[in-house]
């Protein structure tokens, strides 16, 4: 469905229901992270959405008066991306449809309770350099096999949105953003160096890490931004 304006994708509320229980469910996200009313795609087709954007209350009020006035603004972009479609090999027999997109992860990290690991700084550095990194290759023998727990996030948290598969773990960000973190996350070990006060054990500096559990393997069975 062409918007009003012509060349500019229509803004439709997402109220797919279904699809988004399955997402709230599989990362465990709090009742208290509203998603009713505040979700939306610029696909008319729910079938083939492969974008979903969060607004804030603002926003969505506008959104909804301008929808009430027979849209007359023209609007060519609005929201903070939140979830991808996530296509596999598997197709209708994935764990879900919609994963987490990095510009959204920053937002919804204190929200997650489910699919989050933790792990050293220097296996996220590794999995920046080299995008992609096995599960025996990381500094903890037991990674692969470690319990999901609940995000702690604060000021200094480093989320990254991963793909887990059979053997391997692979980083889905963009490559702006694999520099940018890398940047990041060197300021902040020359900042710990410089500090005058005790330092802690190195084997204990940890940076949070979001990764998403499936069973496919990354490499040829998934589309990435």
């Amino acid at each position: 469905m062409q918007g009003k304006w012509r060349g500019v994708d229509p803004v439709i509320f997402y109220k797919e229901e279904a699809f988004v229980g399955k997402i709230k469910e599989f990362y465990g996200i709090k009742e208290s992270f509203l998603f009713e009313g505040h979700l939306i795609t610029r696909n008319s087709d729910m079938n083939h959405v492969k974008r979903i954007y969060y607004v804030s209350k603002s926003v969505k009020d506008v959104l909804h008066l301008n929808f009430l006035a027979g849209q007359q603004l023209k609007i060519a972009s609005v929201g903070l991306k939140m979830f991808e479609r996530q296509t596999s090999k598997d197709g209708a027999s994935a764990p879900r449809i919609f994963r987490l997109s990095f510009e959204g992860l920053s937002l919804m990290l204190p929200h997650i309770t489910k699919q989050i690991l933790y792990a050293f700084t220097a296996d996220v550095k590794h999995l920046l350099q080299y995008k992609s990194i096995k599960f025996g290759d990381f500094m903890d023998a037991e990674f692969e096999n470690k319990t999901l727990s609940k995000a702690q996030a604060d000021p200094s948290t480093i989320a990254i949105g991963c793909w887990r598969g059979k053997s391997n773990i692979s980083v889905m960000v963009t490559t702006l953003d694999y520099q940018e973190l890398l940047e990041r996350m060197s300021i902040g070990v020359e900042e710990e160096k410089d500090s005058s006060l005790p330092k802690t054990e190195p084997s204990t500096t940890k940076a949070d890490e979001i990764v998403e559990v499936v069973e496919d393997e990354v490499k040829g069975d998934t589309e990435q931004p």
